[in-house]
């Protein structure tokens, strides 16, 4: 656990730094006004980016659920079980 927060800290601080601070400022002069066709353009890619998401987390979900996929999972969890007594 303490490997990770340090982990953790040593990137903030890369990204904190000077001199990344100047090369996001040097590539990102181009911004999108609102009400222009990319603009829209973005908002309906990154909309549809997250419904896409939505959709794959509750098939997964749904997949989980059936007895059917569950079955040979809980097979090995009790055979696993009487091995070890």
């Amino acid at each position: 656990m303490r490997r990770n927060a340090l982990l953790l800290y040593f990137v903030k601080l890369a990204l904190a730094s000077p001199f990344h601070a100047s090369r996001l400022e040097a590539t990102h002069d181009h911004h999108t006004q609102y009400g222009s066709p990319e603009f829209w353009w973005k908002l309906v890619i990154a909309f549809g980016l997250v419904l896409l998401g939505g959709v794959f987390a509750v098939r997964l979900y749904i997949f989980t659920l059936c007895d059917l996929t569950l079955r040979p999972f809980l097979a090995v969890g009790s055979h696993a079980g009487s091995h070890g007594s």
